[in-house]
């Protein structure tokens, strides 16, 4: 009897211990959340940063801006399949000090190239009948994923499962915090490179450079959601309202203020604003000055002035001057 109760009591403390271990090698849902959004946030915030270097530079950035999803594509594919192959997680997971660990042999699935599968051709007439299929299935099936991914989410919650994503647990992985022993695994000078000597400090130097990449690249994903949002926020809102209205409210650039002893120099035939020879002559009643007709019509719409004397005038003050040229 009391065997047996010792032997309950060491499998109750061994559950425990592992319990214990598994709780903290598991990352918080916190983190699990705040690598998520990082990811959903990384392609609008570049976006916007895109959009705005080509309204600046167009020449250098329109074709970014024109092709940003198929450029982002790239960029997000060497930069999962580098970290899934040099860190066994991917760019957000790593950010957090996380890693993910296959189920099936417990180490990081880093190893090796994934398997290819073959991609089904099918005909016209069963490629649109599947399509019909899935336009009505999709929101039943958006809703399960959406239902299976939240029921995972609150057991990871309550620390009753070990994974908070649906497409992990197809996948067969899991997420652990990085171990001290990862990190300097990860920072670890190759053997061949150890000894001393010009060379090697400078292929170490050359090595150690994706690290510093993978530094700044974090302090720069920090900026960029940031920026992120700031665009979407109420505060982005306003700032980009007083913008609009700022801009809209720049009048257009004056016409240069003639004195009134300039003019007098003028040719008689000549207009005081476009200094060409007058078409359809016109009078500007509150100074007295013969313009063209389109030069002072457009000024007095614009100005609210005479070009010359600077009094109010409006367009009821212009009166037109026709003259016989036949003689």
């Amino acid at each position: 009897m009391s065997s047996s109760r010792a032997t309950l009591r060491a499998a109750h403390l061994n559950s425990q211990n592992h319990f214990t271990s598994s709780s903290c090698q598991q990352p918080s849902i916190f983190d699990i959340l705040s690598q998520e959004s990082l990811m959903s946030s990384l392609k609008p915030a570049i976006g916007h940063v895109v959009k705005y270097l080509s309204t600046i530079h167009p020449q250098r950035f329109s074709t970014a801006n024109k092709w940003y999803d198929e450029l982002y594509a790239i960029f997000d594919l060497v930069l999962e399949n580098h970290y899934l192959k040099r860190y066994g997680a991917s760019f957000a997971e790593n950010f957090y000090s996380i890693k993910r660990i296959a189920y099936s042999t417990g180490s990081i699935p880093s190893q090796g190239l994934p398997r290819i599968k073959s991609l089904l051709v099918l005909d016209e007439p069963l490629r649109l009948r599947i399509a019909r299929l899935f336009h009505s299935a999709y929101p039943w099936l958006k809703w399960m994923f959406n239902a299976w991914t939240f029921m995972l989410q609150f057991a990871y919650l309550l620390s009753q499962c070990s994974i908070h994503s649906p497409l992990l647990y197809l996948a067969g992985v899991r997420l652990e915090r990085l171990s001290p022993e990862d990190i300097a695994k990860f920072d670890e000078v190759p053997r061949h490179l150890r000894p001393s000597g010009v060379i090697n400090r400078l292929w170490r130097s050359f090595v150690a450079m994706p690290g510093i990449i993978r530094r700044m690249l974090g302090y720069m994903l920090l900026f960029v959601q940031f920026v992120d949002f700031f665009y979407n926020s109420d505060l982005g809102a306003q700032h980009r309202l007083m913008l609009a209205r700022s801009v809209s409210s720049i009048p257009a650039p004056p016409h240069n203020h003639l004195r009134e002893t300039s003019v007098m120099l003028l040719e008689t035939d000549k207009c005081p604003i476009c200094l060409r020879h007058r078409h359809n002559d016109t009078v500007l009643s509150v100074s007295g000055y013969v313009f063209c007709y389109g030069c002072i019509s457009d000024f007095v719409r614009r100005e609210k002035r005479c070009p010359v004397t600077s009094l109010p005038a409006t367009t009821d003050n212009l009166i037109r001057i026709f003259s016989d040229t036949s003689k």
